[in-house]
């Protein structure tokens, strides 16, 4: 008979978190990297705002685009098996490449605080 006692449990969970931060130490340089390229392509991207802005007829239908695509990226990343996305729209398909997810994860870090620093550039 195997009970789960407090001890048992805290060194379950001590070792979950010991995973946590062997990955984190792993794969902490390619974390930086797409940080600091997310960042970048951030401050591209408002920097080349005039190009998209001849494509679209309002500014509101290019933030529409990109606050839908940056929710797409959280559902992925973050879903739960067996929830829906708007009611109706369920993916079929797993990821496995965990790796993958959370480094475009970073990538997508580093994007929204290349807008959130080039607002402060564009306010002074």
């Amino acid at each position: 008979m195997v009970s789960q006692t407090r001890f048992f449990r805290f060194l379950k969970e001590n070792f979950l978190l010991n995973e946590k931060f062997f990955f984190k130490k792993i794969n902490f340089s390619s974390a930086i990297f797409f940080i600091f390229s997310g960042f970048l392509f951030g401050n591209l991207f408002c920097t080349f705002l005039i190009c998209v802005r001849s494509i679209f007829i309002w500014d509101g239908f290019i933030i529409l685009n990109f606050i839908l695509f940056i929710e797409i990226i959280n559902y992925i990343i973050y879903h739960k098996k067996g929830r829906f996305f708007l009611l109706f729209w369920n993916f079929p398909f797993s990821f496995q490449k965990k790796l993958f997810l959370k480094n475009f994860n970073y990538f997508k870090i580093g994007f929204l605080l290349g807008f959130f620093i080039d607002a402060f550039k564009v306010g002074s």
